[in-house]
């Protein structure tokens, strides 16, 4: 049976169609979906290593082996964060001033600052404080193998108390909690800098 283009094009006319926001799109493939691809590959390969294992110290071994991969895999969230709060503050003409000293703590404070400048021409959607304890919590992944606590240079670091006891134990809800406000808090730039260039 044909179908009459004036009847596919009525058809559409009358069909609403809920298009998600390109923020929406990106975080669910380069972050969720990621993200979940990661933890199975991850909870198979552990399976895999665990099989014919008796010694405890071994399997206590491995297991913390594949924690630290589950843990590492969270970072991925801040990474978009970073690249978006640059890319608006490049388009907002906002410049951070670079802080001397190592690096680890220069990132933490770029991002951070970036935030801040956005969050001040443009108003903000989550608090401050959440996105400091997620940059925190990803720094202790990268440079503080996981711990709670560690030494940057002479400056001690510690992640938030809901992260974890001693080392860092970043749930699924947390994660989730950690993506969705991440985008909300980028979808509110993306709006305000349409609404800049289109009063």
């Amino acid at each position: 049976m044909a179908i009459d283009l004036k009847d596919l094009l009525d058809l559409l006319d009358e069909t609403p169609m809920e298009v998600s926001h390109p923020l929406e799109v990106e975080f669910h493939y380069l972050v969720t979906e990621n993200h979940r691809l990661i933890l199975e590959g991850i909870s198979r390969m552990e399976k895999e290593e665990l099989v014919g294992l008796d010694d405890e110290n071994e399997i206590r071994y491995q297991q913390r082996y594949f924690d630290d991969l589950r843990i590492a895999a969270h970072v991925a969230v801040v990474t978009r964060l970073d690249h978006w709060a640059k890319r608006h503050c490049e388009n907002l003409k906002l410049k951070p001033q670079k802080i001397k000293g190592k690096k680890s703590t220069q990132r933490k404070a770029l991002l951070i600052q970036k935030l801040e400048m956005l969050n001040g021409k443009l108003g903000t959607a989550v608090p401050l404080i959440f996105f400091e304890d997620l940059v925190t919590a990803r720094d202790s992944v990268i440079h503080g193998d996981s711990q709670a606590e560690w030494m940057d240079r002479n400056e001690k670091r510690k992640i938030a108390e809901k992260y974890g006891g001693w080392r860092l134990e970043l749930t699924e809800e947390q994660l989730a909690e950690a993506v969705a406000n991440t985008l909300k808090q980028l979808m509110w730039y993306d709006e305000q800098c349409y609404k800049l260039k289109h009063p």
